[in-house]
């Protein structure tokens, strides 16, 4: 069971260290950086987008996708928008030269514009990734007779998790400026290759399935992450492990 309770532990500390939560408390700090000065709006359409985003992801697509694939895609999408909004607060520095009094040229209007629309696009991807599917993974990894524990293991990391950088975003805001939004693209670029190499596919698998997936009883490594690999050879390693019972 180690394997699917440090797999949980994962999922909840890279969803934490994607930036969205950072967003979601200090959304004036971060929007003013980019040189947004109505950050109540943008805030809000922020906000709208991730809902709707969410709501068309969980209800109408992550039965036909799956688990994985979302999360590899999403994160390595979200990196790269952060990456773009670092860059731009970088280079322009549009908050140093609005509250010196000062107007933006056109060319850093047009990348604020630019960076908005990043993180945009950033809730878009973020929504159908870490957002919800570290709790439909914890939800269908553990036996029954576990549930109640993994629910309470997954939303103890979750705050525990949250909490402290929560805290400390102020500080690491003062601290590192445009550094910031780096330090959530690089972790986000480190939930890819968590994704692509330790996440398996869980979509439709059984429990027995699972204990294959993750080693459990029998001789099967941990893990099988590819979803055409889980699907095609679990069935053969299940009937395998049934001749060597008889």
């Amino acid at each position: 069971m180690r394997n699917r309770v440090f797999l949980v532990f994962c999922a909840f500390t890279l969803a934490n260290l994607s930036g969205a939560s950072a967003i979601n408390y200090y959304s004036p700090t971060l929007f003013g950086s980019i040189g947004i000065s109505d950050v109540a709006l943008y805030t809000g359409i922020y906000g709208l987008v991730k809902a709707v985003a969410s709501l068309i992801f969980y209800i109408l697509l992550v039965d036909l996708i799956g688990r994985r694939r979302p999360v590899i895609v999403s994160s390595l999408a979200c990196s790269l928008c952060l990456w773009f909004v670092g860059s731009y607060v970088k280079v322009g520095h549009p908050a140093d030269i609005i509250s010196a009094g000062g107007t933006l040229s056109d060319s850093t209007t047009k990348g604020g514009q630019a960076a908005t629309a990043m993180i945009m696009i950033y809730s878009i991807f973020w929504s159908f990734g870490l957002n919800g599917i570290p709790w439909i993974v914890s939800g269908e990894i553990f036996p029954g007779a576990l549930r109640n524990l993994s629910g309470t293991w997954a939303a103890l990391v979750q705050w525990a998790i949250q909490f402290p950088i929560t805290k400390a975003l102020p500080y690491i805001f003062s601290s590192f400026g445009y550094g910031t939004w780096y330090f959530f693209a690089s972790w986000m670029l480190v939930a890819t290759a968590w994704a692509f190499f330790l996440l398996p596919e869980t979509k439709g698998l059984t429990i027995d399935q699972m204990d294959i997936i993750f080693g459990y009883n029998t001789d099967a490594p941990y893990s099988i992450p590819h979803s055409s690999r889980t699907t095609k050879e679990i069935p053969m390693m299940i009937e395998h492990a049934g001749e060597k019972e008889v």
